[in-house]
């Protein structure tokens, strides 16, 4: 499987961020990890194992991201202003610097000018038998 490590000066948040990502071509998915998390997790958590039939095959490309969790929600003895500005800032790290950059990768990579749907990803990849189920549930009644 093909994987390429980044380490980037982020201006959005003022200090390198580092990424990695997997796969030479395919739809672009972006992983987010868990509260506290680090890009690194995408592999550690075997997720990269789990998705190599779609990525080694060229139908999925991820590239993971890391969190600010720790200076930002996990920061409980932190000033709640600079905390909520700080994911501030790190939302305009995805929307403006994380997510042109995976478009860049696909467009270079795929030949693309514009990306597919995140939805079309597991529609494209799953056959309607095996997505998963709607449970109906009434929000309102005694748990």
């Amino acid at each position: 499987m093909e994987m390429q490590y980044f380490k980037e000066y982020s201006p959005a948040l003022g200090r390198e961020m580092e990424c990695k990502v997997y796969g030479h071509g395919g739809r672009p998915m972006l992983y987010i990890p868990c509260q506290d998390g680090r890009f690194f997790d995408f592999e550690d958590f075997h997720m990269a194992d789990t998705l190599a039939p779609w990525i080694e095959s060229g139908q999925l490309m991820v590239m993971s991201i890391d969190t600010l969790d720790k200076e930002t929600w996990s920061d409980t003895n932190g000033d709640p202003y600079w905390r909520i500005r700080r994911y501030e800032q790190w939302l305009h790290y995805i929307v403006d610097e994380a997510v042109p950059k995976l478009r860049y990768l696909s467009k270079e990579r795929n030949g693309w000018d514009d990306l597919p749907g995140v939805i079309a990803v597991r529609d494209a990849l799953l056959p309607a038998g095996e997505r998963e189920e709607n449970i109906p549930c009434d929000l309102n009644a005694p748990a």
